[in-house]
């Protein structure tokens, strides 16, 4: 199977929830929850709880047909292999709309910005078909930026789960072997376990960056939070943390 269909199929649900992120921010509905005594922290989790359940049925049942239409891929690698690598993959691009709405004022950009995101993961992900940087050729850094965007560490994935399973002969990986470097190497700058490792670091980067770009940016009313909120003792202890300023008039 083509690894463009699994990266549109993953990033399907990105386009939506994306869409959906603005939506409710162009129509307020986050002011009048705010204003009805429901706290940022019922707002995270709510989002989280509904796209992480979205997230896990899709890629369960992406895992599953796979297995029934008797795909190698499916077949021969671990199934717990699969799976996470497709879940984590989801959970990256549900924190990177968190960040993208942010920026987005308008729900007919929304689906825009969403399909330019795939296009660039299109892109990415023949760039990183080429082994481009993952391999000791490249310095540490340059993997590390480049890992910063969620489907360039998902093709690396399948692209060593394809690799795999390329030959009749191949017997997949295991979930044993997800640590074990490509072609049983001693040494690699990449191995399922490191892409795991790198899906989970990078969710929590990005969500991370939503909540702080999601306190400081102003949104549709023009409400925002300063620039170095954190850094406030009242942020932390509940007192005086919920100052803003910049209230723009419509």
């Amino acid at each position: 199977m083509e690894p463009i269909f699994f990266l549109a199929f993953s990033m399907f649900g990105f386009v939506l929830q994306l869409g959906s992120l603005v939506t409710e921010k162009e129509l307020k509905l986050r002011q009048a929850m705010t204003m009805m005594g429901v706290f940022d922290t019922a707002y995270w989790l709510s989002w989280l709880t509904w796209e992480g359940l979205l997230t896990f049925v899709s890629s369960l049942f992406l895992v599953l047909f796979g297995m029934m239409f008797q795909f190698d891929f499916f077949l021969k690698n671990s199934f717990f292999v699969v799976f996470l690598l497709f879940l984590f993959f989801q959970f990256n691009m549900i924190s990177l709309a968190f960040v993208l709405s942010s920026f987005i004022s308008k729900s007919s950009s929304a689906t825009t910005v969403g399909f330019l995101v795939f296009l660039i993961g299109f892109i990415t992900q023949i760039v990183s078909a080429t082994g481009f940087p993952y391999s000791n050729a490249y310095p540490a850094s340059r993997r590390a930026i480049w890992s910063l965007f969620p489907p360039n560490t998902f093709s690396a994935g399948l692209k060593l789960l394809l690799d795999a399973t390329s030959t009749p002969a191949s017997s997949g990986i295991s979930w044993s072997e997800r640590a074990v470097c490509e072609g049983g190497m001693s040494t690699c700058v990449l191995s399922i376990d490191i892409i795991y490792q790198w899906q989970v670091g990078t969710f929590l980067f990005w969500f991370v960056l939503a909540i702080y770009f999601d306190n400081i940016i102003p949104n549709a009313s023009g409400v925002k939070k300063p620039i170095f909120y954190y850094l406030t003792p009242g942020y932390w202890t509940g007192k005086g943390g919920n100052k803003v300023e910049g209230i723009v008039s419509s």
